[in-house]
Parts: C-alpha cells; structure tokens; sequence
C-alpha cells in the first residue's frame, strides 16, 4: 500500500510550465512508487524471482512464425510438448516391452517411413519405374540414344522440374559402376515393401517362395522376374538383410516393381510365422519326396529353394509339410535355381489360374 502524504497533494507549483505544455502534471509521482516493480498475481506470491510474461504478451515466442504458419502457438506457461506423448501400444517406452517375446515380423509399417534412394539402371527395369511410380523418379541419366523411348516420361520430368541429364556412355558407366547399364539410370525411392505380417495376412490363394543360401544378385533377379510372370507375389530372402540391389533390379527386367521382396531372418521362425497364416510349406529336392505333377499344390503356398552348390538346409527342409522333385532324366543333379522355380511355378498357375480381370 503507498505512503499517504501527510501535506497532501500540491495543487500548484512554483515552477513556471513551459508553454503549449499540455501534459497532465503527475503531482503525485514523488510520493507515488506502486507502479515501480511489476505485479505478481495472487497465486505467484513471489514464487519466481522474475515477472512472468503475461500469456498475450508479444515476447511469449522468440522465434517469428512463417508466412501461412497456421500452427497454433503454445503459451510460455505450456510445456505439454516438452517431451513425446507415448501412445498405449508404444512398446519402445513401456518398461514392460522388455518382457515380453517380440517376432521377428513384429514391427512397425515400413511403408510410413522415409525411403532411401538407390540407382535402378536398364531399359525394362527403368521403364517399369517410370510407369508405375513415376513420382519416385529423383534424377535421370541417359544416353541419347534412348531419348525416344523415354520421350514421354522425360517431358514429365521437365514439368515436375526433376533433372534429366544426357550424357555419354563412359559417364554411365562411372554414374552406375558397371557396363550393363543399358543407356540409362534412374535415381529414385526405394519401393516401399511390406512387412512379414502384412504380406502374410493377404486372403485368398497366394504363393510365395523363401529362399534358403540364395544370395547371388543375377539369380535373385532372375527368379524374381519368373515370379512377376508366373504372379508369386512375394520372395522371402533367409539371412540377407537388403536383397533389393541394382544389379538384381536390372536382371528381374521390371519384374521388381510387380514382385515383394523381402529379408527375413534365416532359420524357423519366418517360416513357422507362414504355417500359422496358413500356408502349406513345400521343398523342392533332387531326389526323393512326390513328383510335382503327380497333384496340384495347395492354393497357399511357401515353396522353399536351396542354392544350385548345396539346396535346402537339412533345418528347413525339416520343416516342410511335402517335398517336391522336378521329374527328368537324371543325367544331372539339379537345375539352376531360376529354371527350378519357372517350373515349379507355371504349374502352380496351370492348378490355380488367376481369377480374370474386370
């Protein structure tokens, strides 16, 4: 509360005012000290040492807002964003998750994050991109001997301002690291992939193959373009963590954009994860088990491959449900692994064909 003054306010002073003065005369302001510090409110009590900055104040937030920043602004007294909320299924903060056996599948959806880019080179693979999703397309890289056949995409480019470089075929080979680059690179988005569960859980007749030792990217590539032919929809790569190469993209001729390729832990569990989905799991061998025409395959299928040097583990194929020998003359011991999977899988579709199209 002020100090009263004891004499009471002056109602004149001795000193002239100047002329055309007009301000309001403060007589009180030698006595009067009420508006020297700030206010506290009635709940603050001193509690800071420092006034608080009232809500509306212009000085709550330092940083300027951009134009069309349409985001609300918190107030300084806010701090409900300091730190992530977690949701009730966020097993990475609940204490608990530890406890608790995880699947190798049990993760969450690839698709959602940002993807990485990697050169895909080849006529058919680049085409293949170009059509069906063009908006992955980052930058291209041609020879000008393919500006015919790309004419059309590339005047896309130009509208959606991605660069398109025609060079020679010695800047190819530098760009791509290799001769059989074909006139053109892509750079572009990985394809987003699913994961294990999400693959498995589509309804209907389906095969997929898993691959147990085959890692060579001439003959991953080459299977992969059997199965976008034959519709297999996915390949499950065992123990190779990033089977999508460029040298794999360029030999499947496109068949990458129609086909799911995934890594996936070597051993049972992927494996046992598709029984449970209800696929029936069958191996292929050189000898022994039924021969492949002998009856039609189950319309969900995981159909297991070896390498050409070793075949299927003695592990896995201790997990399969039936195991399959392609019928011949016998002169050699097995097929190469691309052959074996074409054969396999055009009887698969002459058993279950496609239900047409509309």
């Amino acid at each position: 509360m002020p100090l009263q003054n004891s004499r009471g306010p002056r109602q004149n002073s001795d000193r002239p005012r100047p002329p055309h003065d007009d301000r309001p005369r403060d007589d009180n302001r030698s006595q009067d000290r009420s508006n020297d510090r700030p206010r506290f409110s009635q709940n603050d009590a001193r509690a800071n040492d420092r006034p608080r900055l009232p809500q509306n104040d212009a000085r709550a937030n330092d940083r300027p807002r951009l134009p069309n920043d349409d985001r609300p602004r918190s107030s300084p007294n806010d701090r409900s964003n300091d730190r992530p909320r977690s949701s009730p299924n966020d097993r990475s903060r609940d204490p608990r998750a530890n406890d608790r056996p995880r699947d190798s599948h049990d993760a969450h959806d690839t698709s959602r994050e940002p993807r990485p880019e990697m050169k895909v080179c080849g006529v058919n693979a680049c085409l293949a991109v170009a059509a069906r999703r063009p908006d992955d397309v980052r930058r291209v890289y041609i020879h000008d001997s393919l500006m015919q056949d790309f004419g059309a995409f590339l005047k896309t480019c130009a509208a959606n301002r991605v660069a398109y470089h025609v060079v020679e075929h010695d800047e190819l080979e530098r760009i791509t690291q290799s001769t059989h680059h074909e006139g053109v690179c892509f750079i572009a988005r990985t394809r987003p992939e699913p994961s294990l569960r999400q693959l498995l859980a589509v309804p209907g007749p389906r095969c997929l193959l898993y691959l147990d030792g085959v890692q060579n990217p001439h003959n991953l590539g080459a299977i992969v373009r059997v199965c976008a032919h034959f519709g297999a929809a996915g390949v499950l790569v065992g123990g190779l963590e990033v089977p999508v190469s460029t040298a794999m993209l360029r030999t499947a001729e496109g068949g990458g954009e129609w086909v799911d390729v995934l890594g996936v832990e070597p051993g049972p569990q992927p494996l046992a994860e598709a029984r449970r989905a209800g696929y029936r799991l069958l191996a292929t061998a050189a000898r022994g088990g039924r021969d492949l025409y002998s009856a039609p395959m189950p319309e969900r299928v995981v159909i297991l491959l070896g390498s050409e040097s070793h075949g299927v583990s003695p592990a896995v194929l201790r997990l399969a449900d039936e195991t399959l020998k392609i019928p011949g003359t016998g002169r050699l011991d097995s097929l190469n692994v691309a052959c074996a999977t074409s054969i396999i899988l055009g009887d698969y579709w002459r058993t279950h064909p496609p239900a047409p199209t509309k």
